[in-house]
C-alpha cells in the first residue's frame, strides 16, 4: 500500500520543476496522468543535444495522454478528468490555463474538492508575474549566480537545473499539506508556487547574513565566503579533492599528514580567523603537497587520519560510486531500445517501498486510449 494510492493528478507541466513535482507524487502511489499536446509534447522530450534525458528522469510512474486543449472536443475531456480527479499540477506562464479554459475558477466549479498547483517563474501576483523565466534566470535574479564562481571571474550558473528541482519538491509538499489539509476540512484550494519564491529561500542565510552585518557575499570559487579555511578543492596529480579542515584541531592533523607542520608556526595561519582571512595564500601552501598525491591516495590518507574530505567525482565516477550501488540509487531501464540509467525514488522508510512502476512514456499520447477508455470518455 503506497500513501498516495487512490489520489488521482492531472498534471498539465513541462521541463522540470512540474514534471519533478509529480514524479513524487507518482513515486508515492498518485495516478498521474500527464496531458501532452499531440505530436509536440513535453518540451523536455527535445532539449538540443540532451536525447530526451531531461524527459526521462523526470517522468517515470506516469501515463501519457495527448489532448489539444486549444480544441472543445479535447477540453470537454479534459473537464470530466477534471471532476473525477484530486490535485491538478500546471507550470505555465500565468494566464495561459486561463486562456485555455482550465483555469482554476473554471475547474472549481467543476470539482471543489480539487487541489489546484500552478508553478511559475514569478508567481501568480506581482509586477513581475508575467515574466517567463528558466531556472538560470532565477538563479541571476536571486543572487545565486553573483555567489557562484571564482572570486575573478564572471559569475556561474549551477549547471543542473537545481531551482526547477527544489521548487518541484516544494510543490509536493505543499500539495500533501493541501491534501491533508482537505481530508480535515472537505475544502480544496489554489497553491502559488514560483521558481523565484523558492531560490530566496534557498539564500536565506546569505541575505541574513548581508541584513545582519552590512557585508555583501562575494564569490569564493569552491570555498565558503565566510566558512573558515581550509574548505575547498585543492589540485592533485590527476584531479581535485574537497578538504574541510577549518576547525583547530582538524587544521592541526592535515598539518601533520601533509607535514607541513611548519605552517602551524606560521601566524598567519594560527587562528581560524587568521586562516580565512589568508585562505588564497594556504590554498597555495597545501596546494604544494597536495599535488604530489593521486586524489585516491590522497583521499585514503586523509580519511584514515579522520579528515573530512571528498574527492571531486565525474559523472561517470558518479555512477560507478560505491555507495550509489550499494543503496541502488540508479536503476536501469530500457527506453526506446537503449539501456539507460536514472535515479530512482531514493526516500527511505520503514514500512512503505517506493520502486519505478511505469517507465516514462516512449511516444507521446502513449496510454491515451487505455486511459480514455478507463473513464469512460471514448
Amino acid at each position: 500500500m503506497l500513501p498516495l494510492e487512490g489520489i488521482r493528478v492531472l498534471d498539465f507541466t513541462h521541463e522540470v520543476a512540474g514534471p519533478n513535482c509529480t514524479l513524487l507524487l507518482a513515486d508515492a502511489g498518485a495516478e498521474v496522468i500527464k496531458i501532452e499536446i499531440p505530436g509536440r509534447g513535453d518540451r523536455a522530450r527535445h532539449w538540443p543535444m540532451m536525447e530526451e534525458s531531461v524527459f526521462i528522469a523526470c517522468n517515470r510512474n506516469k501515463k501519457s495522454i495527448a489532448l489539444n486543449l486549444k480544441t472543445e472536443e479535447d477540453r470537454k475531456k479534459a473537464y470530466e478528468l477534471v471532476k473525477i480527479s484530486d490535485v491538478i499540477v500546471e507550470n505555465f506562464v500565468p494566464g495561459t490555463m486561463e486562456r485555455l479554459g482550465l483555469g482554476y475558477e473554471t475547474v472549481r466549479k467543476l470539482n471543489p474538492r480539487i487541489i489546484y498547483c500552478s508553478i511559475s517563474g514569478y508567481g501568480q501576483e506581482g509586477p513581475y508575474m508575467k515574466k517567463a523565466a528558466w531556472d538560470a534566470i532565477i538563479q541571476a535574479e536571486t543572487g545565486l549566480m553573483d555567489l557562484t564562481g571564482q572570486p575573478d571571474g564572471p559569475p556561474c550558473r549551477i549547471p543542473s537545473s537545481i531551482i526547477d528541482a527544489i521548487t518541484g519538491a516544494y510543490a509536493a509538499y505543499a500539495i500533501l499539506l493541501a491534501l491533508m489539509y482537505r481530508e480535515k476540512t472537505g475544502k480544496g484550494q489554489r497553491i502559488d508556487i514560483s521558481l523565484f519564491d523558492a531560490a530566496i529561500h534557498v539564500q536565506g542565510y546569505w541575505i541574513a547574513w548581508y541584513t545582519m552585518t552590512g557585508n555583501i557575499p562575494k564569490r569564493a570559487g569552491s570555498a565558503s565566503p565566510v566558512v573558515g579555511a581550509p574548505y575547498e578543492a585543492f589540485k592533485t596529480k590527476d584531479s581535485y579533492i574537497f578538504i574541510a579542515a577549518f576547525e583547530d584541531k582538524a587544521w592541526q592533523t592535515l598539518c601533520k599528514l601533509l607535514n607541513i607542520e611548519h605552517l602551524l608556526e606560521d601566524e598567519r595561519f594560527s587562528s581560524k580567523e587568521g586562516r580565512a582571512k589568508y585562505r588564497a595564500e594556504l590554498h597555495d601552501e597545501i596546494e604544494k603537497v597536495t599535488t604530489q598525491f593521486t586524489t585516491n591516495d590522497l583521499y585514503q590518507k586523509l580519511v584514515e587520519g579522520g579528515i573530512v574530505c571528498a574527492p571531486v567525482r565525474t559523472i561517470p565516477e558518479v555512477v560507478n560510486h560505491p555507495q550509489v550501488v550499494y543503496k541502488g540509487l540508479l536503476k536501469e531501464i530500457e527506453y526506446k531500445g537503449k539501456k539507460v540509467k536514472v535515479p530512482g525514488p531514493f526516500l527511505r522508510f520503514s514500512e512503505i517501498k517506493l520502486e519505478v512502476r511505469e517507465k516514462p512514456a516512449e511516444i507521446v499520447g502513449q496510454h491515451t486510449e487505455e486511459i480514455l477508455k478507463k473513464y469512460g470518455l471514448i
